[in-house]
């Protein structure tokens, strides 16, 4: 912990300064000069070494004389990382130099993990023989806020405009670490997904899939392989969920019991990487505190292995859903759309555009029909799923209409229509014909639509719908008396 920084300072001396400095230490124990290989550091010369205490204090010593030689020439800031893992040994002689080198011209700077009763032997030495020894400056440092970090990304742009969505992204990312967003706009704008504009400020174009910044990368593989293999496998695992992953859903899709996976999170938990949140006193929830860490392990991944495991999890979240859950069809969906089992991915990728289309979330409900038909051979559909592709060709049509995209409302209606199979089928795509045309200001098409789904209507809602779309033809085109007349024949239906 305090050999490698001193030998890089050393070693960053030009060669008369470190020969001069060399030359005034005192003759070092020979396990001393083995901590710092190529410095040809003066030993003495022993052909045994002292007992372990012995040894320990010698060996101690002489690092502190190191410091004390190298804050002679100048002074010396040294910088900790990760305190909570140093082992006792480093600790040891942590707190030995620090307290020999109280005169000196140096000061350490360490981080660790909160809280600090979490890691009882680092909390011992610095309660115990640190602040005895020297005056100690804490400082807590928490994540930035969701606003925050939007200032911070806002600032460092120079644009109070950026859009929201950038933003969400930025903040998602980062999880409120304000090194991340730095490096994530560095990046994008190496990527041309930031770009300046004629008039001055940005341009923004987020990708679907954004790079990982090779500082970021780094620092995420140097925390990560600081885990063991089981712990690794969880995390990729949990990688593949975009949301919160449950404790049971990591259970089931690695197949371990829950003991070795309750282990396994563990490490990551201390480490900072996951965030466990227990809710009603149910299973633990967890979620990645950095989404960059997620999007790491991501891609750790083979496709095989990912495919696999989205199958997996998208059988915890069907049976979630069997049993009541909300959005649980939503989530099965997004897995098993990732995974092999396409028919699987069909029954849900129509039931997430069911359950989108209810809360009205236009654009989700136009994506997972779009998902849908993606899946399917409409010709075997046809005959296998009639109803399904009549409702999502229907549905689909509507709401591209409702959108402003007339032509592609044209496109799925007309194929609803050639599928129809009963009078209410019929008279509900005809009118929603009707309504696209009208919305592009084809009225006479609109009303011959609307002329035959009054003919062949049997619902007297439906029959009010084309008459009411009717009206408003008629009170566009001046024909007042006429339109209020078909707005009676509205209330009468509406009455009966």
């Amino acid at each position: 912990m305090l050999t490698s920084p001193l030998a890089s300072i050393m070693g960053g001396l030009d060669e008369a300064d470190r020969s001069r400095l060399i030359g005034s230490l005192h003759p070092l124990h020979p396990a001393t000069g083995e901590l710092f290989p190529g410095m040809d550091l003066p030993v003495v010369e022993e052909s045994s070494f002292f007992a372990d205490e012995r040894l320990r204090f010698r060996i101690f010593e002489d690092v502190a004389s190191i410091l004390a030689a190298i804050a002679g020439e100048r002074p010396v800031l040294l910088l900790i990382d990760d305190l909570q893992w140093a082992s006792e040994p480093d600790l040891d002689v942590l707190c030995h130099v620090v307290r020999a080198s109280r005169s000196l011209p140096v000061l350490i700077v360490a981080t660790m993990r909160t809280p600090v009763e979490a890691y009882p032997e680092v909390e011992r030495h610095i309660s115990g023989a640190l602040r005895k020894a020297v005056p100690l400056l804490g400082l807590e440092l928490r994540n930035l806020s969701g606003q925050e970090s939007s200032n911070l990304t806002m600032f460092a742009l120079h644009d109070p405009n950026i859009p929201q969505d950038v933003l969400s992204v930025l903040c998602k990312q980062s999880g409120g670490n304000p090194f991340f967003p730095r490096e994530l706009i560095k990046t994008l704008a190496q990527d041309g997904a930031i770009m300046p504009s004629r008039s001055g400020g940005w341009t923004y174009r987020m990708p679907a899939d954004m790079t990982l910044p090779e500082s970021l990368s780094q620092l995420i593989a140097s925390r990560i392989s600081q885990l063991g293999e089981e712990s690794r496998r969880i995390l990729r695992i949990a990688a593949l969920s975009e949301e919160e992953f449950p404790f049971q859903l990591l259970c089931e899709a690695s197949e371990l019991p829950p003991i070795q996976v309750a282990e396994a999170l563990e490490k990551p938990l201390k480490m900072g990487l996951v965030q466990e949140e227990v809710r009603n006193g149910g299973d633990p929830v967890y979620t990645f505190t950095h989404d960059t860490v997620r999007s790491f392990l991501h891609r750790d991944l083979p496709a095989a292995i990912r495919s696999v495991l989205h199958a997996r999890m998208g059988g915890f979240y069907e049976k979630a859903h069997l049993a009541g859950g909300q959005d649980m069809a939503l989530r099965a969906a997004r897995h098993y759309c990732l995974s092999t089992l396409r028919d699987k991915a069909r029954e849900f990728a129509l039931l997430a555009a069911r359950s989108a289309h209810r809360r009205l979330a236009t654009h989700s409900t136009i994506a997972w029909l779009e998902k849908y038909l993606g899946l399917i051979d409409p010709a075997v559909e046809a005959e296998r799923n009639r109803e399904d592709l009549y409702y999502a060709l229907d549905l689909l049509g509507d709401l591209y209409s409702l959108t402003g995209d007339g032509s592609r409302g044209d496109e799925y209606l007309g194929k609803a229509l050639e599928l129809t199979s009963t009078p209410t089928e019929r008279a509900q795509t005809l009118t929603r014909i009707a309504n696209n045309h009208y919305l592009q200001s084809r009225y006479e098409r609109a009303r011959e639509y609307c002329a035959e789904a009054l003919e062949v209507a049997e619902d007297p809602l439906q029959k009010g719908e084309a008459l009411l779309l009717t009206a408003f033809l008629d009170y566009i085109e001046g024909n007042t008396a006429q339109g209020l007349e078909n707005l009676e024949a509205v209330r009468e239906l509406i009455e009966t």
